[in-house]
């Protein structure tokens, strides 16, 4: 991954009213994106996101991607392929959130461990099916698009 400078994009956080910040991980394994179902009792109940979560005071980034996925999915990153992009959204409490999104594999993509509390049903969608996807945010979308073109200007559809 090329190194981004982590302490712009932390001095960002106040940068347009933002409160909170966000890492959201395209998970991405034998050219398929894993996305995950909130549970239908929570905020959104129902759509299909991509694995996130907040930074915690004083954690960087990386740590940050590392330990949500593996709290939501019970998947480890085996490798950060690529930042992806960045977007805002107002929270459920009605905080200014903006979400840091990276490409990423997995080393044990096919042991999927949910967190039930949050998320109710996983599915690998392909790079192919990913516009037929029901209940896809459109900013959900959007970025798995980029990811998609990114990881096959990359060259790595070859690899999968």
């Amino acid at each position: 991954m090329d190194n981004m400078d982590i302490s712009n994009i932390k001095n960002i956080k106040n940068n347009k009213g933002i409160k909170r910040i966000v890492v959201g991980a395209i998970v991405v394994s034998d050219r398929n994106i894993l996305l995950l179902r909130r549970h239908p009792n929570d905020f959104m109940g129902g759509i299909y996101e991509l694995p996130s979560g907040a930074v915690q005071e004083g954690e960087d980034l990386i740590d940050a991607l590392k330990r949500e996925i593996a709290e939501e999915t019970g998947l480890r990153i085996k490798n950060i392929l690529s930042f992806v992009n960045s977007f805002d959204y107002k929270s459920k409490k009605g905080i200014m959130t903006r979400q840091f999104n990276f490409l990423v594999t997995v080393e044990n993509a096919d042991e999927v461990r949910l967190n039930p509390k949050e998320h109710d049903d996983y599915i690998w969608i392909s790079f192919n099916n990913l516009s037929s996807t029901p209940l896809l945010d459109k900013l959900i979308k959007n970025t798995a698009e980029k990811a998609i073109e990114l990881y096959i200007e990359m060259g790595l559809e070859k690899l999968s």
